[in-house]
């Protein structure tokens, strides 16, 4: 987890079922966690996913400080290569 730079808080704040879902979850062969392209309810576009998780973030409790930083990346996607 420290590699994509989640706080020893958030993950001790985990539920048993999260860390289940999360550790189970099938992998690449780097051990990334593999999204099928276009799964239901999860645009297969960085910028849709983004954009997404900014409408719904409120209702998950997100700070203000992590809800800045997702605009910071939709940002950069979006300035980005097309």
């Amino acid at each position: 987890m420290s590699e994509f730079k989640v706080p020893l808080g958030e993950i001790y704040d985990l539920s048993p079922r999260q860390v289940k879902e999360i550790y189970f979850h099938a992998r690449d062969k780097d051990g990334a966690i593999q999204v099928p392209e276009g799964s239901p309810g999860i645009p297969g576009d960085p910028r849709a996913r983004l954009q997404q998780l900014l409408a719904i973030a409120p209702a998950l409790g997100v700070s203000a400080e992590q809800l800045d930083e997702l605009k910071r990346r939709l940002e950069a996607l979006n300035s980005g290569p097309q």
